[in-house]
């Protein structure tokens, strides 16, 4: 019994590295770039991983695919190892103004906060259907807290930038430049949806995306007072607005903006 014990402690390392190495072929499987992010049956079509990220997303949270897509292309135009540019210093690059990564953005202390909070304790951030599930579950939260609809990007945009703190605050009717990026968000996510109707099939009912959760509101204000989230054009923006951040808070979600990314 004794030999069985300690075969079984003996094992019990060999069983995590083989896990893991499980986890990291299964990842390194799955492509980090889109066929076309122009066309969202394209996006969907990229591989079956991604197709399940978007429908999983769908049915877990009730984000539908159009406005996870809409929001992660404006952040990261589904660049899976996107970073903000590099400060520079009399024409020397310097260090990054944050630790924003991947296809969402979000800092290294935000997808720790996500990765115990949801339960994807293995979750990486340059990993498309984490991410998808990221944006579902920042979408979530928001609606939580502030009942806007799942299927309304541009007021999902104007939280999911802002944070729920800040959206309910209406902080974003002082940014004419925010508003602007969100009604473009929410066009773009139109567009998607229209492509979509091509390859995907919708339910027939949102209204379950309609009225805020609000069992979990008091669950959700205990651990977030406020959470922050900027624009992120990655490609070939100059960084020309500071990012909206609580410094006192520590979950924010900091990607870079340009309030001149407004095409």
């Amino acid at each position: 019994m004794k030999k069985t014990k300690n075969l079984k402690k003996s094992l019990s390392p060999l069983y995590s590295l083989l896990a893991v190495s499980l986890l990291v072929t299964a990842c390194s499987s799955v492509p980090k770039k889109a066929n076309n992010i122009e066309n969202a049956c394209d996006i969907l079509n990229t591989d079956e991983s991604w197709r399940e990220a978007f429908e999983k997303t769908f049915q877990k949270y009730g984000v539908p695919p159009h406005v996870v897509m809409a929001i992660m292309y404006q952040e990261s135009r589904f660049v899976s190892d996107a970073r903000p540019p590099r400060k520079k210093f009399l024409g020397v690059p310097m260090g990054r103004p944050s630790t924003a990564y991947g296809y969402a953005q979000s800092l290294d202390g935000t997808w720790d906060w996500y990765r115990g909070k949801s339960g994807n304790r293995w979750a990486k951030r340059d990993h498309l259907p984490d991410a998808v599930d990221f944006i579902g579950w920042y979408v979530q939260t928001n609606y939580d807290r502030t009942g806007v609809s799942k299927w309304d990007t541009r007021e999902q945009y104007l939280a999911y930038h802002e944070g729920s703190g800040g959206y309910l605050k209406k902080t974003h009717n002082n940014k004419s430049w925010l508003l602007a990026v969100a009604d473009k968000v929410a066009r773009h996510a139109g567009v998607y949806r229209q492509q979509l109707a091509n390859c995907y099939a919708y339910p027939t009912s949102d209204a379950t995306s309609v009225m805020p959760n609000t069992s979990n509101t008091a669950a959700i204000d205990a651990n977030v007072v406020e959470m922050s989230v900027t624009d992120s054009p990655i490609i070939d923006n100059p960084i020309t607005d500071s990012p909206v951040t609580d410094t006192a808070v520590p979950y924010t979600i900091e990607l870079m903006s340009s309030p001149t990314d407004l095409d």
